[in-house]
C-alpha cells in the first residue's frame, strides 16, 4: 500500500516532458482561511527536490512565510538574512551576539506584532550593561522594527517610543608628544614588528584591523602612499572596510616606508603577517601592546588610541578638519568633528587669539 503524503511535505509531477513541478503546503492564511501553497519548478525531479527540502527548511525555520504573527526570534532571522550582504561578517555576528543574550531571552518567542512599548522597557531595565551597550541593542532592535513596518506587517515601529537611552562617549586617550617618543623607544627594544607596526598607527590613524590587513602590493614606494583596501577583524576575518570612505589612499613619510621593508618577507605579500605568513590576528595585539606601554612607563591605553592620537596631534598642529576626517576615513566630518571636540575648541582659542591681534588697536 502506497504512502499518503504527509502535509507540508510536498509534491512533485511532470507536467510536461523534462519540466517538473513541487508544490509545499504552506498552511492557511489565518484572515482568510484560503489555503496556501508555493510552486517550484526545474528541468529535474532532483532539482525541484533539492527547492523543496530548502523550502521546508526554511518553513521549519519560520522564514518561508513571514506574518505579522512571526516571533521575533525567527524574524530576526529573516532581517539578518535581508541585511547580511551589506554588513559585513563580524558585525553580523555581534548583532546576532547582543540579541540572543539580551532580548531574545526575554522577547524572542513573541509575535512581532504583540511587542509592546511596556515589553521593551521590561526587556531593557533587566539588562546589566552599560548605556552605550544598551544603546546598540536598541538601534539593532529598532532596525527589526522598521523592516517590519516596510514590509507592512506592523504599523509602527514600537521601539521609536522608547525613551533616549543617555550615555557619553568614551573618554578619548591620546598621547602627548613626549609619551609618543617615550613608546616608540621602548617599541624599538621590543621587537621590529612592534615598533613598525605602532609607528604606521600614530603616523597614518589607520584601525588595527586595517594595518593588519595591508599588503605590500598596497604600498606605492614612487608616490610615497599606502591604501587602504581591506581590514582583518578580532577571529582572522578579511573583509571590505568599514565604510565606504574607509577605503582611501594615504601619503606616509619615505623614511618610514623605508624603515618598513624590514619585515618584507620575498614569500609573503602581508606587511604585519604572522609566523606562517598569514593574517595575524587583532585580538592578541592588545596583550604586547600594553607590555610595551609598562615597559615605557606610560598610563594603560588601548591600541585603538593611537588613531586617537594621530588625529589630536594633526588637529593641534592646525591641519583643517577636512583632511584629518579623510585620513581617518570617517564617513562624515561631523564624526570627526563630535569625536575631537576638544581639539577643535583649541583651534577655536587659536583663532581668536589670531583675530584679537589683528583687530587690536
Amino acid at each position: 500500500m502506497a504512502r499518503r503524503r504527509q502535509k507540508g511535505e510536498g509534491s512533485i509531477v511532470e507536467y510536461r516532458k523534462g519540466h517538473f513541478r513541487g508544490f509545499l503546503d504552506l498552511g492557511r492564511d489565518p484572515k482568510t482561511n484560503k489555503r496556501i501553497r508555493k510552486t517550484f519548478t526545474g528541468s529535474s525531479k532532483a532539482e525541484v527536490v533539492a527547492k523543496l527540502n530548502k523550502a521546508k527548511y526554511e518553513k521549519q525555520e519560520g522564514i518561508l512565510k513571514i506574518t505579522n504573527r512571526t516571533p521575533l526570534r525567527l524574524y530576526m532571522k529573516h532581517w539578518l538574512s535581508v541585511r547580511s550582504p551589506s554588513i559585513r561578517e563580524s558585525t553580523q555576528a555581534t548583532y546576532e551576539r547582543l540579541m540572543s543574550l539580551h532580548i531574545l531571552p526575554v522577547l524572542g518567542d513573541k509575535s512581532i506584532a504583540d511587542i509592546t512599548l511596556i515589553d521593551l522597557n521590561e526587556a531593557f531595565s533587566s539588562i546589566e550593561l552599560n548605556n552605550s551597550t544598551k544603546n546598540t541593542i536598541k538601534v539593532i532592535l529598532s532596525n527589526v522594527f522598521k523592516l517590519a513596518v516596510k514590509e507592512q506587517l506592523i504599523r509602527t515601529n514600537p521601539v521609536s517610543l522608547m525613551d533616549t537611552i543617555k550615555f557619553s562617549q568614551k573618554e578619548i586617550k591620546a598621547l602627548t608628544v613626549d609619551e609618543v617618543h617615550k613608546l616608540l623607544a621602548t617599541a624599538k627594544d621590543f621587537s621590529p614588528f612592534y615598533y613598525w607596526l605602532i609607528r604606521l598607527a600614530i603616523e597614518t590613524g589607520l584601525r588595527k584591523g586595517e594595518l593588519l590587513a595591508l599588503h605590500w602590493s598596497d604600498i606605492d614606494f614612487a608616490k610615497d602612499t599606502i591604501s587602504v583596501k581591506r581590514t582583518v577583524d578580532a577571529v582572522g576575518h578579511v573583509g571590505e572596510p568599514k565604510t565606504a570612505k574607509s577605503k582611501r589612499t594615504l601619503s606616509v613619510s619615505k623614511e618610514t616606508l623605508e624603515g618598513l621593508q624590514v619585515l618584507r618577507s620575498p614569500d609573503c605579500d602581508i606587511v604585519f603577517s604572522n609566523a606562517s605568513g598569514d593574517y595575524k590576528r587583532a585580538s592578541p595585539l592588545q596583550y604586547a601592546f600594553t607590555t610595551i606601554l609598562k615597559k615605557a612607563g606610560l598610563r594603560h591605553i588601548r591600541f585603538h588610541d593611537l588613531r586617537h592620537t594621530n588625529a589630536t596631534l594633526l588637529i593641534a598642529k592646525g591641519i583643517n578638519m577636512k583632511t584629518v576626517s579623510e585620513r581617518l576615513g570617517h564617513s562624515s566630518i561631523t564624526i570627526t568633528m563630535d569625536r575631537y571636540t576638544h581639539g577643535v575648541l583649541e583651534e577655536d582659542k587659536k583663532a581668536a587669539k589670531v583675530i584679537d591681534g589683528l583687530i587690536d588697536v
